[in-house]
């Protein structure tokens, strides 16, 4: 019973965390945001496939013990003004990355358990292994897509299993992420038409993130 107040209560920190802005990874979007596109990023907290894709990561994140370190490698900081960059893993406005975004930036905000000698623990499992880690600082980016899209695929196939979903039921999920797969490309490919961030999507051929989540429920990219 302890265990599930306090799991309780540190989900619910983190979801304040999210809306009310009190994030750790520094500012809350990129700064060619506002003229990028017309959509309303924040759509994705009223969609129930994005919200499923948002507890599915988080939860991930505390189950496997994700250090800080990992998520700096998958949100890494600008040379120039040594702030996040988003667009680095994830595809603005795509209804896949930004649930995924902001499930890492909560967790990379959350509090350290109460009732503990310092140094308090803050998650539960025991750290990516190193061949995900190594592949996360890798420079090619081949390597940092397939890791990530290994993680985000265990993830959410394991947030799946627990909803014990008939055959049928795992084929809707599957496509209700394959359309938000396809809304996200098409946003990267508006992106890179109008060279929007700087031009840092012009060199995407696929979105990991997406791809990830598409195969938790068998289907490829």
């Amino acid at each position: 019973m302890r265990t599930l107040r306090l799991i309780a209560a540190v989900m619910s920190v983190c979801v304040a965390c999210l809306f009310t802005g009190g994030v750790l990874l520094g500012e809350d979007k990129p700064p060619e945001a506002d003229s990028a596109s017309p959509k309303d990023a924040a759509s994705w907290t009223t969609d129930p496939v994005s919200q499923m894709v948002f507890f599915a990561v988080l939860e991930g994140l505390y189950s496997d013990g994700v250090t800080n370190d990992i998520i700096d490698f998958i949100i890494p900081q600008k040379p120039a003004t040594k702030k996040p960059d988003y667009t680095a893993s994830f595809i603005y406005t795509c209804p896949l990355c930004e649930p995924t975004l902001e499930a890492m930036r909560v967790y990379g905000a959350r509090p350290v358990f109460l009732g503990f000698r310092p140094p308090a623990p803050n998650t539960f499992g025991p750290g990516v292994d190193e061949h995900t880690r190594e592949q996360l600082a890798s420079p090619a980016r081949g390597e940092r897509e397939e890791a990530l899209q290994r993680l985000l695929e265990k993830w959410v196939r394991r947030r799946m299993d627990t909803m014990r979903l008939t055959d049928a039921e795992r084929a809707e999920w599957q496509g209700k992420f394959e359309a938000g797969r396809k809304a996200g490309l098409e946003r990267l490919k508006e992106f890179q038409e109008k060279g929007s961030f700087g031009g840092t999507y012009t060199e995407w051929k696929r979105c990991a993130a997406c791809d990830g989540i598409v195969a938790a429920c068998g289907g490829g990219r």
